[in-house]
């Protein structure tokens, strides 16, 4: 996969590489496409088969961080308490998303089994997702914030700074983002 390398570059432990490796391995298994970042953090992410941007994680040099980022959490409400019945380490960012701490071999396995008995409602039943492709208002395209998915309803980027304040500013600052996101060039951290 192109950019497995560059992602796999900040990791020291074996454990941590093997972990890194099985993810990478199995995901397919339990119906995720993997895809790796290149941006501002090297990240490994996961979608599902609608293309939305469920999961991530980023190798660090001795365990990796998964996310379950906030639209997973969205679609399936019980995502929090099945993830904390896993035994794993997890704990929330301050964006709200679910950090778990996978070690070596061991956590990845038991975070690819309980992947498994995971189920997302298809994009039409109570997600209300929308592909950004085919998402305008007003004859103007709409735009998605690349971190969270958040669809902005009004004119174009209308409504992007309080949003970026309030959920983003801790992965990097409005006043560095804002030229990228107005350029179409911003690369989410994860």
């Amino acid at each position: 996969m192109a950019g497995e390398r560059d992602v796999e570059s900040n990791i020291v432990s074996d454990r941590t590489r093997t972990a890194h490796r099985h993810l990478l391995a199995t995901v397919t298994s339990v119906g995720l496409t993997p895809s790796h970042n290149s941006g501002h953090v090297r990240a490994v992410r996961l979608h599902d088969p609608y293309r939305r941007y469920l999961f991530s994680w980023i190798p660090a040099q001795h365990h990796l961080t998964f996310y379950i980022r906030k639209p997973a959490l969205a679609l399936v409400g019980t995502l929090r308490q099945t993830i904390a019945q896993t035994g794993l380490s997890t704990q929330t960012n301050p964006a709200g998303e679910i950090k778990v701490r996978v070690q070596g071999e061991t956590d990845a396995i038991a975070l690819i089994a309980w992947l498994a008995n995971q189920e997302f409602p298809a994009p039409d039943a109570r997600s209300g997702y929308e592909p950004q492709s085919s998402a305008r208002e007003e004859g103007k395209l709409s735009k998605t914030c690349p971190e969270c998915g958040h669809h902005f309803r009004g004119n174009g980027w209308d409504g992007i700074d309080a949003h970026w304040r309030a959920r983003h500013e801790w992965l990097i600052p409005y006043a560095e983002a804002w030229p990228l996101l107005r350029a179409g060039t911003y690369r989410a951290a994860e």
